[in-house]
């Protein structure tokens, strides 16, 4: 795996070496939050159906001196709309000799049960009160690109409405808002 890759790379947005400021990498490359949490927080709202009403958040770089507008992490927290809550926690702080990487997962907790999809092994696990737990079954997968051109081709409408792809957007501005001012943003 190469050293740094995920780093918007110094030379590529123009920037000398005394240029590197963090408004100006924030200008290009636009934070963590946007760039990787945009994927958690539109699969939480996917995957519960609920909308977000207010967001939380911090972001910091704790381990990259070398890029003062890059986030290495952050931690989103939203309320829902039937009053649970919503997190997500992103970083780019895990060693280079982790043995798995991209081992996304998703935890939804309700009054019934716990659904548990664990992404790096493509299993899903539902845990009911009352029904002990079960590995769920996987649907067959989509493949987006295809479904986007079909659309295109005027072939129907893509999984992912435009309606969604710019909510989602506001959403994440929002919470990038609320990191950078520490207060509750409404969304």
């Amino acid at each position: 795996m190469a050293s740094r890759s995920f780093l918007p790379p110094k030379n590529r947005i123009g920037l000398e070496a005394g240029e590197r400021g963090s408004t100006r990498i924030l200008k290009t490359y636009g934070g963590t939050i946007l760039w990787a949490g945009i994927h958690s927080i539109d699969y939480m709202r996917w995957t519960s159906g609920q909308e977000y009403l207010q967001v939380s958040a911090w972001h910091g770089n704790k381990n990259h001196p070398d890029y003062p507008g890059f986030q290495d992490h952050a931690g989103v927290l939203f309320k829902l709309n039937n009053g649970g809550t919503a997190m997500t926690s992103l970083d780019y702080l895990r060693p280079e000799t982790a043995p798995t990487h991209g081992d996304d997962r998703l935890r939804i907790a309700g009054s019934e049960g716990v659904l548990e999809v664990m992404g790096a092994e493509n299993r899903v696990l539902l845990i009911m009160a009352k029904n002990g737990h079960r590995e769920l079954e996987l649907p067959e997968g989509i493949d987006f690109f295809a479904d986007f051109l079909a659309e295109l081709a005027g072939q129907g409408e893509h999984v992912i409405s435009q309606e969604d792809a710019f909510r989602l957007t506001e959403v994440c501005l929002k919470a990038r808002s609320a990191a950078e001012t520490g207060n509750w943003t409404d969304v």
